[in-house]
């Protein structure tokens, strides 16, 4: 009988403490944000810009969570990060969607946002659609999946080739709207450390997956007492997607809680944090895909 895996125990432990203090800085951003959309002075399109930056930012308690229940519960492991991947999805079209919004807020017109809103569409559908794939694939060993196998036989590397299309589609049409937006509005809206943010976690999320399967198709990932290389992937990448996190929710404040005048952002003490709760499960589900506009 093998001992206890130190190893997995040590990361269990040092995730918890890093996503438990990424959420907490996540519930303040998201109580200054909930101040400033309930401003009397804030426009509806502020207010909406707001509401898609909550969708944006709530990235940090999905994934921080998610990655630390699936190294709490490694054999769950791939249906839990299914979920984060879906909301990855969500996220990028969140971000057009705020960047439409502020724009509409300066007059700015916007003429890639079709196909950035298109690429977002197709990412929100791809990148989940791949991790099911791989779900399937790891259930089915007839599909040929070979997790971290780099060969034309391998539905692996076919998927994560697909991914990486999307991925770069989607950067693509980010880097449109960036390239109008970075000029036409002004320093006070902060798109440079917006579009930072989501391109660090969808960048981080996905080439740090590729650099993990190559260390382990290379046999430099050991196994440990209980757990598969395989496994060890997936803990892996969950341990730095935790720690990830606590740095991404500080990015986020930097990014939107100087958005807010101080008054507003003094004020969101003072908030029904039961109101301020439901107003941001509001804003999460009116981020859709299929009916974000352009005009």
């Amino acid at each position: 009988m093998t001992g206890p895996d130190h190893f997995h125990d040590a990361a269990v432990g040092a995730a918890a403490v890093f996503a438990l203090a990424a959420v907490w800085r996540w519930w303040v951003l998201m109580r200054r944000l909930a101040a400033a959309a309930g401003a009397p002075e804030a426009s509806r399109t502020a207010a909406g810009a707001a509401a898609a930056a909550v969708t944006v930012c709530t990235m940090v308690p999905v994934y921080a969570l998610a990655s630390l229940a699936s190294l709490v519960w490694v054999e769950w492991a791939p249906v839990l990060d299914l979920a984060r991947d879906a909301y990855e999805g969500l996220v990028l079209t969140a971000f057009v969607a705020m960047s439409v919004r502020l724009a509409r807020s300066a007059a700015v017109p916007l003429p890639g946002a079709a196909r950035a809103v298109n690429a977002a569409r197709i990412y929100a559908i791809v990148k989940p659609a791949m991790a099911a794939l791989g779900i399937v694939g790891a259930l089915v060993p007839a599909l040929g999946w070979e997790e971290g196998v780099f060969g034309w036989t391998s539905l692996w590397m076919w998927a994560t080739l697909a991914n990486n299309a999307a991925v770069s589609y989607a950067m693509a049409g980010l880097m449109g709207i960036y390239s109008v937006l970075h000029h036409d509005l002004p320093p006070s809206a902060r798109i440079t450390p917006k579009l930072l943010c989501v391109k660090a976690i969808l960048f981080l999320a996905f080439w740090q997956g590729c650099l993990i399967a190559l260390l382990a198709h290379f046999d430099m990932l050991p196994a440990t007492a209980h757990y598969a290389v395989e496994a060890v992937e997936y803990q892996l990448q969950d341990l730095l997607m935790v720690v990830e996190c606590w740095f991404l929710a500080l990015a986020h404040e930097h990014a939107f809680i100087l958005d807010a005048p101080p008054s507003i952002r003094a004020s969101a003490q003072h908030r029904s944090r039961t109101s301020d709760a439901k107003w941001i499960a509001a804003s999460i589900l009116t981020i859709k895909p299929a009916k974000l506009k352009t005009e």
